[in-house]
């Protein structure tokens, strides 16, 4: 027998909805004319969901971070994030989840992309390494990334500070808005004994899962909470080009020193990313934030603003 559950107009873009958990062995309806939307099945376990029921107050807070952590990681991976200010509307729209009946859980639900999800770049990138498909969308790069989080977050290898790093590695590039709504999210399973299952579905052969259950969202949690981003400087940086990527709004520039530096690029800087610089000694102007998380480590993030051939610099 089925269980339905009258959703509340839900925020962030959540379409209003009736939730229902279906016997086993039936076939949920697909929301129509699904063509090529991407599908990110989600189920919900243990703690406060019990015989396929869940509290609309953990699903309205759940639904709501979920959203705004895929927006805020999508708006990382562009280039460079904002802290503060409003996520420009054509990303909002590109990562658009919308909830569509559910599936055999303890509470399951099938979330479909946007119909059209635009390709985050259409050129390959420039150092020559087709690390993903063309194309990809902006919102299967930000959900990839949040798997990859998640499965981090969920290893547990034997040296714990080795394990705080990678996790770190991951988390901490995304910048102060994603680890914010990243750390609200892991925090509402922690809080509430539930276990998160994902599936993720792009239209293509790739599909791929990943489980972040109570203890993983509670090690996220803590390394979200010790995260502290200092404050912000300028520095301008000499050296090779050595590696580009529209795709991901990212630059490598090794110094004379040798020191590689790996940075985000501000999106104008994206746009006017060429070959014609690749493998020549650059200047680049960038800002450094230097971050401090668990037991005291730190490292700095690097968003370059402006990116120009070495000889045009003025003395």
């Amino acid at each position: 027998m089925t269980q339905q559950w009258r959703a509340l107009q839900a925020a962030a873009g959540f379409a209003a909805h009736s939730l229902t958990a279906e016997t086993e062995g039936s076939q949920p309806a697909a929301p129509s004319e699904v063509g090529d939307r991407r599908r990110l099945d989600l189920a919900l376990d243990g703690g406060q969901v019990e015989g396929h029921e869940a509290p609309i107050t953990l699903l309205g807070s759940f639904f709501t971070s979920l959203q705004n952590t895929v927006t805020s990681v999508a708006q990382a991976l562009t280039g460079a994030p904002t802290a503060a200010a409003p996520i420009p509307g054509h990303i909002q729209g590109a990562t658009l989840l919308r909830s569509a009946p559910a599936f055999p859980s303890s509470y399951g639900v099938h979330l479909y992309g946007p119909a059209q999800s635009p390709p985050v770049h259409t050129q390959d990138d420039l150092f020559g390494s087709a690390v993903d498909s063309p194309s990809s969308s902006l919102l299967d790069e930000a959900v990839a990334a949040i798997f990859e989080i998640a499965e981090t977050a969920q290893s547990s290898p034997g040296d714990e500070d080795l394990s705080d790093d990678r996790l770190a590695d991951r988390v901490v590039p995304l910048g102060q808005r994603a680890v914010k709504h990243l750390g609200t999210l892991s925090g509402l399973l922690a809080e509430a004994g539930v276990d998160l299952r994902l599936s993720w579905e792009p239209g293509t052969d790739r599909a791929r899962t990943c489980t972040l259950d109570r203890h993983g969202a509670a090690r996220l949690k803590l390394l979200s909470d010790r995260v502290d981003f200092g404050e912000t400087t300028a520095e301008i940086i000499e050296g090779l080009l050595v590696e580009a990527s529209m795709r991901r709004g990212s630059v490598e520039i090794q110094t004379r020193t040798g020191r590689l530096i790996a940075a985000r690029t501000a999106e104008e800087v994206t746009m006017r990313l060429g070959d014609d610089l690749l493998g020549k000694p650059v200047e680049a102007t960038a800002t450094v934030t230097t971050v401090r998380y668990t037991a005291g480590r730190e490292r700095q993030v690097y968003t370059v603003t402006d990116l120009r051939p070495a000889e045009s610099r003025s003395d």
